[in-house]
């Protein structure tokens, strides 16, 4: 699924975790995880390192609006 500015979500299943994943990819290099392992009222979001050494640079209402996003694809694809 992709959204605006340069982000995109991926929601599946990642055999570490016990139920569904959304990666998000920031101009298509992998910049976080969202995961509901323990529920889906206590998301984690894990940030992983730009393989370039940079630091990361983007409007944070894009990221914020990027992160919803994933949310939201979560809950749409939950196991019922």
């Amino acid at each position: 699924m992709s959204t605006s500015n340069n982000f995109r979500v991926s929601v599946g299943d990642d055999p570490d975790y016990a139920d569904l994943t959304a990666e998000i990819y920031y101009k298509e290099t992998f910049l976080a995880m969202l995961t509901q392992d323990l529920g889906f009222e206590d998301l984690k979001l894990e940030i992983f390192s730009n393989p370039s050494g940079e630091p990361w640079c983007f409007r944070m209402d894009d990221f914020l609006a990027v992160i919803e996003h994933a949310k939201q694809r979560l809950w749409d694809l939950r196991r019922k």
